[in-house]
């Protein structure tokens, strides 16, 4: 099956073109490539935030849109591409990367190679960029997610979740691995002496130390750059607000206006 593929770029501006081609996928899906700027900052940066997010409610069909970009070690967004897949699936998520990989050799003659990759901790989605991207790169969770899902646990608004929360961000500001490794062996001690955090130490240890998508630490980037998903869900606003206006019913034209009303600031997390 064959995909729709854009380049936001416009000939009236050198930072923005809609210029519409094909891609063969077997998997249907549509993809925006920012072709211009984003492109430069990507074959010029020797270390960059590849940010993986996806953004829901922009769509009559509710279809997810992905949306991947880069941050900087000023934590500046500079949105690269956007994906509208039917679904979240190991198999699109993975269709999207080759999309922006492939479409990235084609513009700039190079091969894309991604050291940091930050994302959801989903399972499909850290599948599908080991890959595309060989195993090479590394998957970086992002901290809020890990806040969000913990809260999400019982005992929930329980007042020993505080102390739950203070290891966590310590454990965030970890000042290498081995310091981490010491820290939730210590933490996950102190919540086992609560027996209404029992069940919530087993989940921790599980999901967020042991598991594959436990690289959620400051350490394992450079200094300055982002370590939230800050930067993309600033940049995801801008679309939603574009979205829902009564003068963009077309996803397209929503897309390239966002584009070239401006990247998102630079992010303060």
């Amino acid at each position: 099956m064959k995909s729709r593929c854009l380049h936001l770029d416009s000939p009236k501006r050198s930072t923005a073109t809609l210029i519409l081609g094909t891609v063969a996928t077997r998997t249907h899906s549509l993809l925006a490539f920012r072709h211009h700027t984003s492109s430069r900052y990507l074959s010029a940066m020797l270390t960059f935030v590849l940010h993986f997010d996806a953004t829901y409610k922009t769509n009559k069909c509710a279809y997810p849109v992905f949306v991947a970009g880069i941050s900087d070690v000023t934590r500046s967004f500079f949105p690269v591409a956007f994906i509208v897949a039917s679904q979240q699936t190991q198999a699109k998520i993975e269709n999207a990367f080759f999309m922006i990989k492939r479409q990235f050799g084609i513009l700039t003659g190079k091969t894309l190679i991604v050291r940091y990759c930050m994302g959801d901790a989903d399972r499909e989605q850290l599948n599908a960029f080991k890959e595309v991207f060989n195993h090479v790169g590394t998957y970086l969770t992002y901290y809020f997610h890990v806040l969000q899902n913990v809260r999400k646990r019982p005992p929930g608004n329980d007042p020993a979740m505080k102390s739950v929360l203070q290891h966590i961000y310590k454990m965030h500001y970890a000042n290498n691995e081995e310091d981490f490794r010491t820290q939730p062996t210590e933490a996950i001690a102190r919540w086992n002496v609560n027996p209404h955090l029992g069940a919530l130490a087993e989940y921790f240890q599980k999901q967020w130390v042991d598991s594959e998508v436990w690289r959620w630490q400051c350490f394992h980037t450079r200094s300055g750059m982002a370590t939230t998903s800050n930067p993309c869900e600033t940049f995801n606003k801008i679309i939603k607000t574009y979205a829902r206006s009564k003068f963009n019913s077309r996803l397209d034209p929503c897309l390239t206006n966002c584009c070239i009303l401006r990247e998102s600031p630079p992010s303060t997390a």
